[in-house]
């Protein structure tokens, strides 16, 4: 049986998954708060995270979140081959990058700072002092970046899930009447050794339904009865 590139792009081609992150949020959390099994109920909502004991970042620039996935690969080359006969991978590097626009949160100086404030109280008149350590210890985390596109009734909601983070890097701080204080970081993920992965991946929202066969998942799971 013979086909047309017009007839394959008609099935094949799917404008609708063709999706782009108009709004997003991150958290973080204490890597005792359980990562979740899934990020949205059964109305198509996102879950209170807050109340799970997750933290939000709160708003962050317009380059958003960068996921990198840097993959590191050994090759043999054999006498006669201009290609590689074998090439094996021996390294995958993932991190988050962000820019915080948000100033002043503990939780967020003590990602960043490598040290614990939660000894830390305003004073008297309210003001908040802290001395940054020495020597830094940089500890795990968890991590949440959920973003949505399309409208709330019909929407794609995605997430990141990350089991153990740490600072990677923190870039310099600017003062100056131009632009507002704001923290570029990178986190560097790792393997959580209980999820025994370095990220867990959210797919849901309200449009997600009408999409399984293309999306090749198959047919949700039936709610027990009762």
């Amino acid at each position: 049986m013979s086909t047309t590139i017009s007839e394959i792009r008609q099935d094949a081609d799917q404008r609708e998954l063709v999706r782009k992150i108009r709004r997003a949020v991150a958290f973080i959390a204490d890597t005792t708060v359980e990562l979740p099994e899934q990020i949205t109920t059964e109305d198509h909502k996102i879950i209170d995270l807050k109340e799970a004991g997750w933290t939000p970042f709160g708003l962050v620039s317009r380059d958003g979140y960068t996921f990198n996935r840097e993959v590191e690969k050994s090759q043999v080359d054999a006498l006669g081959y201009m290609d590689p006969v074998r090439k094996d991978v021996e390294n995958i590097e993932r991190s988050v990058e962000l820019q915080l626009l948000q100033w002043g949160q503990r939780k967020i100086h003590e990602l960043v700072d490598g040290a614990d404030y939660s000894g830390i109280r305003p004073k008297a008149n309210g003001e908040i002092v802290y001395d940054e350590p020495d020597i830094p210890f940089f500890a795990d985390y968890r991590m949440i970046v959920i973003g949505e596109d399309g409208r709330i009734t019909n929407n794609w909601i995605m997430g990141n899930g990350y089991g153990l983070v740490q600072l990677g890097s923190a870039d310099s701080i600017t003062w100056n009447q131009e632009s507002s204080v704001a923290q570029a970081i990178t986190l560097d993920v790792l393997v959580d050794p209980a999820l025994g992965s370095p990220k867990r991946n959210y797919l849901g929202g309200s449009a997600i339904g009408q999409y399984h066969d293309v999306l090749g998942w198959g047919e949700p799971e039936t709610a027990p009865e009762g």
